[in-house]
């Protein structure tokens, strides 16, 4: 009689313990990014995280954002899709916003306008995956010249200081622009 309560016990654990792990590896199953913004030709990548099997991926507007096998997105013009990885059936989803160069430097400008409202914009260059906003007032006027470095990868801002140090506690010197 004991040894039978012990055998159906022992069943009763083994069934729910298989039950609660193939509930639990179904459920892992999960695109890395529910939504991401990236900068035009600035390449990101996406992964499905919990399977091995064989992932495709598909962008509902390839006009905005291509999409590689490997899950590498990247930005062609400024806009929205939605970026689609299918595994075993199943779709998982992630919304990409692509910001131009114009509206990277009308964000950073943006940032430090509020600390400065005489400020102008002089400049944004492109170098690699780096952006270059330039922000200042001119000469005549107690000359401030601050240079954002914008690394289009990550979204983060970094300062570059020309000229009067006052700047330096008032207008943030790093900052996430994406």
């Amino acid at each position: 009689m004991k040894n039978r309560r012990k055998r159906l016990l022992a069943l009763v654990l083994v069934l729910i313990l298989t039950i609660s792990m193939s509930a639990t590896a179904f459920a892992a199953v999960r695109i890395s990014r529910k939504s991401i913004t990236i900068a035009v030709n600035a390449p990101r990548w996406l992964h499905v995280d919990g399977t091995k099997k064989k992932v495709t991926w598909k962008s509902t507007n390839t006009k905005v954002v291509t999409v590689k096998q490997t899950g590498t997105i990247t930005g062609k013009k400024a806009g929205k899709a939605t970026v689609v990885a299918r595994v075993a059936g199943k779709s998982y989803k992630c919304a990409v916003t692509v910001l131009s160069n114009k509206q990277i430097e009308n964000r950073v400008y943006s940032r430090v306008h509020k600390y400065y409202g005489n400020l102008t914009r002089l400049g944004c260059y492109r170098r690699g995956t780096t952006l270059e906003v330039e922000i200042g007032r001119p000469r005549g006027e107690g000359a401030i010249v601050i240079t954002y470095k914008v690394n289009l990868k990550t979204g983060k801002a970094v300062a570059d200081y020309y000229t009067w140090r006052e700047f330096f506690r008032k207008a943030p010197r790093t900052f996430t622009v994406f």
